[in-house]
């Protein structure tokens, strides 16, 4: 796979950053919602054809400090959160990860703000997911 909004493949990426990309890219490619049927499918074949390590939980706040804040300003001024921040977890991260521009200050924000331990993993395509829906989420909301 190729992400777009990268100029790079997913072969090219961390299993960290291959998550929320892939997840955010079949955001807007998606018209109707709420998006496929096959849209969890869709996530793992690119995340498994592209990751060898696609099966193994991943730490979130490790997955938004992969990211470069260049692609993350990108996101965040894409898909504003500032009503939605506690039910968009992930754009949430990426807003005060932006908003610190440290590694490490913008975790306890985030942490205080939605109660997520720190030291939380998920599988990435449960972090391609919730980003997916986050986005959508935010782009039809009024």
């Amino acid at each position: 796979g190729y992400a777009k909004s990268r100029s790079q493949t997913m072969k090219t990426l961390s299993i960290r950053e291959a998550a929320i990309v892939c997840g955010k890219e079949l955001s807007t490619l998606t018209t109707f919602i709420p998006g496929p049927r096959s849209t969890r499918g869709l996530l793992i074949k690119v995340l498994a054809d592209n990751q060898p390590e696609y099966d193994k939980k991943i730490q979130l706040t490790s997955s938004i400090n992969d990211l470069d804040l260049d692609y993350i300003e990108e996101l965040v001024d894409e898909y504003k959160t500032t009503s939605l921040g506690n039910i968009c977890p992930i754009l949430l991260a990426c807003s005060k990860r932006l908003e610190t521009k440290e590694d490490k200050g913008w975790i306890s924000i985030f942490v205080n703000a939605t109660n997520i331990n720190k030291a939380s993993k998920v599988m990435p395509i449960d972090l391609a997911y919730q980003l997916y829906v986050e986005c959508l989420l935010v782009n039809n909301w009024e």
